[in-house]
């Protein structure tokens, strides 16, 4: 294919895929995990920036070390076999990207229609109908007009670019003066285990550092690709990880973190108002529209030559048609149009599946799409490189490691929660029975892995709706233990804490007090042991008269 693209078009591709919606409207989910802590929040988005680069850094290795080769389907076979990068290349041209731009092909729309104030900006028709249109401009712009496309990922990415920094130099200037800064720094919302937080950030964050990888895509297009695709990774995730933490540390001088961490996907919208009045608010709908108009833009150049990428690959014939090069365009057209129709199906899964709740069992959220599991793709390709002879030591030795490192820490973090839940059915039941940690975790696996099967299987084989239409076993299960459960147990705990015929209220009062904080007083003493069991059991027996059983 024709040498069309160069390093700028290359940079705008990483950066303008990789910063999409997620900046503006994950900064509250940050602060959520970490209970409000600015200084964990930045600890990180420094981590995945850290992660980010030493990812694009190490493939800039691997498409050096691999000349004439580009793309992650290309690195996959090159490093580990042809095979490997034929499931890899179905993976991406059928499952992540596609289902990527439907999303990003929704959530501009969605943006334009909460900024023309529709009615119902999420699920309305008009909305879809809108994102239709998005998805086929952006096809048709890349499969027509390929260099129309490499110039609209460099304006976009300018474009995307100025909020972020406005609200970075600005917010920041203010939050210094006014004491802002400060003041959300030294306060913490809600005091959260450290590496709870921390984990839950990194996950939370994952989303919006992913992208990047969407640039080795156009290697075959890309102008001295050797030497320019991996300036393009490294240089292009600089400039979002750098962007990324000073636009965090500008929210914090515009809006209190309880604010923003109060107003969810809205609280980027009231950080803009403080600082930029009314006008800035609404403006910001502006920018994410385009941002993420940007973001399906680079995504769908990926998806456009990802069946080429698989065809030239393999050696299959049932795949020749995608290696056909319009003679006009210089574009696989035949890519082109599988990526569009793989796409528009997507879509048509989203708006039923993921945000009307239909399909029965093929129920899931198509937008929550396995980054994590990308990372774990990149290891094989790492470790191939670790074992190559003819490169220098960091280059061949030190990168692949830490890329490694990397990979297995984001697989780390996104587990960690589940890990954390484990942890503590698995204490408890050692603590009660006595088993070794041997015994306890093949038992108490076995018995979450049967239990998980029911949620797994609900929507088809073991099909069941214990209340309203559509309810399926994980409402059962959400029944039995926050229903049930939580108030059943704080009502037991309550009557054992303040009884004699249980704890006893002085070892409740001595276990209270302990450490710093508010204390525990004589006279409280009737409200712990009447009032508050009382009120239990008045929510628990409300809540039931009251629940919608049917």
């Amino acid at each position: 294919m024709e040498k069309r693209y160069t390093l700028p078009v290359a940079i705008a591709l990483v950066v303008g895929t990789v910063i999409g919606s997620g900046v503006f409207f994950k900064a509250e989910a940050v602060l959520t995990k970490t209970g409000g802590n600015l200084s964990v929040g930045i600890l990180a988005f420094i981590i995945m920036g850290v992660v980010m680069i030493i990812s694009a850094c190490t493939f800039g290795v691997v498409a050096q070390s691999h000349e004439g080769v580009e793309g992650l389907v290309g690195y996959a076979s090159a490093s580990c076999g042809k095979w490997y990068g034929y499931y890899v290349g179905w993976f991406m041209a059928v499952i992540y990207y596609p289902s990527l731009v439907s999303v990003l092909s929704w959530l501009p729309a969605r943006y334009f229609g909460v900024l023309m104030g529709w009615d119902d900006p999420v699920v309305g028709g008009r909305t879809m109908m809108l994102a239709g249109v998005f998805m086929v401009v952006t096809y048709t712009m890349n499969a027509l007009a390929p260099k129309l496309a490499g110039k609209f990922a460099i304006a976009t990415t300018i474009i995307k670019l100025i909020p972020l920094l406005l609200m970075a130099v600005v917010g920041t200037i203010v939050g210094l003066t006014s004491g802002m800064t400060e003041f959300n720094f030294s306060n913490v919302v809600t005091e959260m285990p450290f590496t709870e937080g921390l984990f839950g950030a990194i996950v939370s964050l994952a989303f919006a550092f992913e992208g990047w990888i969407c640039a080795t895509s156009i290697g075959s297009e890309l102008k001295d690709s050797k030497k320019n695709m991996p300036r393009a990774l490294l240089i292009g995730t600089v400039i979002v990880a750098i962007v990324y933490v000073i636009y965090y540390v500008g929210l914090a001088g515009a809006v209190e973190s309880e604010v923003m961490m109060a107003g969810g996907e809205a609280g980027a919208k009231i950080a803009f108002q403080n600082i930029f009045g009314q006008v800035g608010g609404a403006a910001i709908f502006v920018f994410v529209v385009i941002s993420c108009w940007g973001t399906c833009n680079g995504l769908t150049m990926a998806v456009t030559r990802g069946m080429f990428d698989l065809a030239v690959e393999s050696d299959s014939p049932k795949l020749a048609m995608f290696k056909n090069v319009d003679a006009n365009t210089n574009m696989a057209n035949n890519s082109a149009v599988f990526g569009l129709l793989v796409s528009s199906l997507w879509l048509l899964y989203f708006y039923g599946g993921t945000i009307m709740g239909g399909f029965g069992p093929f129920k899931f959220d198509s937008s929550e799409l396995p980054i994590i599991t990308l990372y774990a793709i990149y290891i094989p390709i790492y470790i191939a490189l670790l074992k190559r002879k003819d490169l220098p030591g960091f280059r061949g030795k030190v990168m692949p490691v830490l890329a490694i490192l990397c990979s297995l820490f984001m697989v780390f973090a996104a587990l960690s929660t589940v890990l954390g839940v484990c942890e503590n059915i698995l204490a408890m039941i050692r603590e009660l029975t006595g088993w070794s940690r041997k015994k306890g975790c093949i038992v108490c696996g076995a018995g979450i892995f049967v239990l998980a099967l029911t949620t797994a299987l609900g929507y088809s084989l073991l099909h069941f709706q214990p209340f309203a239409a559509g309810t399926a076993w994980l409402e059962f299960w959400g029944f039995i233990g926050s229903n049930k459960g939580l108030p059943l147990g704080s009502l037991v705990l309550a009557l054992f804490c303040c009884n004699s015929f249980g704890w006893g209220w002085e070892n409740f009062v001595q276990e209270a007090n302990t450490g710093h904080g508010l204390k525990v007083k004589a006279w409280m003493k009737p409200v712990f042991r009447f009032v508050v069991p009382i009120a239990i059991a008045f929510i628990y027996i409300y809540g039931m008269a009251t629940f919608a059983w049917r």
